[in-house]
């Protein structure tokens, strides 16, 4: 009798013994089951941020080159450099054979370099109307962002994306859109003499002063990089990596923006958003923030003038 008390004591026991490790293991599997939803949450939270970004820059670069704008004002940019040049030069040979006419041809420089002015002065305005609308599309984005949290739980929240920075710039060693001239050898020897162009693809590389040689080195021509067209076919926008990013100015930071006077007018942007996660339900305690850099280029130029 005493032996089967033992026996079931020790049945009882194991039985106990068994029941709390299927409890620990459960307790285990479940905690195991957590982390990996809360895992699951942040991924899908910051992929959905993450393509929040890429949509938004793609929508800023598209309105970088609308109606080919940047690309127009590269051709009136070198279409005025050309007047200027051959203006120069029918002002010299008549000063040395049409005496008589140099008043006229004097007057005739003078207004190509007043008309290369006056393009100038309009790439600048362009280039304030590009970082107004910029601007305006990242007020608007965080202006739209929902207060609600997007994920919601007792010891966790992913708020939305804002946008904290934007800059204007280019993609490296992407060339102007800008043709060599060929009807005038002596500017085209003069450029590809001077490296402001490149001979095999005939053209001009991007730069802040393309100068003109002396006397007109005065005047500035200013040439953004942007792909030209191949063939007929004009490149489209796309995104692009934030390593080739070449950057010409900051125009919004921290909800603030920045006019900053561009020296060349931009094809490309890099945005950088944030998405702040809190672990605690104490909104006192600082949140986390996921970081999230991404940039895009516009669409390429046409080639046809204004």
């Amino acid at each position: 009798m005493r032996s089967k008390s033992i026996l079931h004591r020790r049945r009882r026991s194991r039985s106990g013994s068994m029941m709390g490790m299927v409890a620990l293991v459960g307790a285990i599997l479940l905690a195991v089951c957590m982390c990996g939803f809360v895992i699951s949450i942040l991924f899908t939270s910051q992929h959905r941020t993450e393509a929040q970004a890429d949509d938004l820059v793609l929508s800023m670069s598209l309105q970088l080159n609308r109606h080919n704008w940047v690309g127009q004002m590269n051709n009136l940019v070198e279409s005025a450099r050309e007047l200027v040049f051959t203006s120069r030069s029918v002002s010299d040979e008549v000063l040395q054979e049409y005496p008589r006419l140099s008043a006229l041809a004097s007057r005739l420089l003078e207004e190509s370099r007043e008309a290369a002015e006056f393009v100038d002065k309009e790439r600048n305005h362009l280039g304030f109307e590009i970082c107004y609308d910029t601007q305006r599309q990242a007020a608007e984005f965080n202006a739209r962002r929902p207060a609600p949290p997007l994920f919601n739980l007792p010891w966790l929240k992913t708020e939305a994306l804002e946008v904290r920075g934007v800059e204007l710039g280019s993609v490296r060693n992407v060339q102007s859109s800008a043709r060599l001239p060929e009807a005038i050898p002596d500017l085209r020897e003069y450029d590809v003499r001077r490296h402001l162009a490149n001979k095999e693809s005939n053209l001009y590389f991007a730069g802040d002063n393309v100068a003109l040689p002396p006397p007109d080195e005065d005047l500035n021509f200013s040439l953004s990089s942007l792909p030209a067209a191949v063939e007929g076919v004009v490149p489209s926008a796309r995104l692009t990596t934030v390593d080739v990013f070449e950057p010409i100015g900051v125009i919004f930071e921290d909800g603030n923006n920045y006019n900053s006077s561009l020296k060349r007018l931009p094809s490309a942007v890099r945005l950088t958003a944030s998405m702040n996660v809190r672990r605690s339900s104490d909104e006192t305690i600082k949140p986390d923030s996921v970081k999230i850099q991404v940039a895009g280029t516009t669409r390429g130029s046409g080639s046809e003038l204004p």
